[in-house]
Parts: C-alpha cells; sequence; structure tokens
C-alpha cells in the first residue's frame, strides 16, 4: 500500500481511493480522555487532512468536472 508522511515525519498508508486507515474505528474515548487530549492539543494550529474526491459523470461527459474546479472547491472549504 502506498504511505504519505506527515508534517511530524510519521507515516499512514493509503488506502484504496486515498483512503487513510486510521486504526481501531470502533474505539470509544471517556469523556477524560478527550477532555485530557483538548488540554494537550491547543485549538489554535493548522490541521492537514488528506482528502479524496470522487467525479461521477456520464459516458458522454456530462458531470465531468476539471481539476481546477475541485481545486478552487477546496479552496472555498479552506477558507470557511
Amino acid at each position: 500500500m502506498p504511505t504519505i508522511t506527515l508534517p511530524d515525519g510519521s507515516q499512514l498508508e493509503l488506502g484504496r481511493c486515498g483512503f487513510v486507515e486510521l486504526g481501531n474505528a470502533n474505539r470509544t474515548f471517556t469523556k477524560e480522555e478527550i477532555n485530557e487530549w483538548v488540554q494537550n492539543n491547543p485549538q489554535a494550529r493548522d490541521l492537514s487532512i488528506p482528502i479524496a474526491f470522487h467525479v461521477i459523470y456520464a459516458s458522454n461527459g456530462t458531470g465531468n468536472l476539471s481539476e481546477s474546479a475541485v481545486n478552487d472547491q477546496v479552496d472555498v472549504l479552506n477558507s470557511s
């Protein structure tokens, strides 16, 4: 599987279509664990979240988007 290297040097494996496996999806967190994480991780920072877009379009091209149109929408999301 391909991997990506994060700014902190750690690596994540990418699955099909850029899906990132983050571990046990069924894990639950206690209120205490969440409060501790919030205390230790100030919210005034930049985050990098890998994303993937699936552009589905008809065989005649109807609905197809250019890469620049998708990137423009990502810019809109990032500015909000």
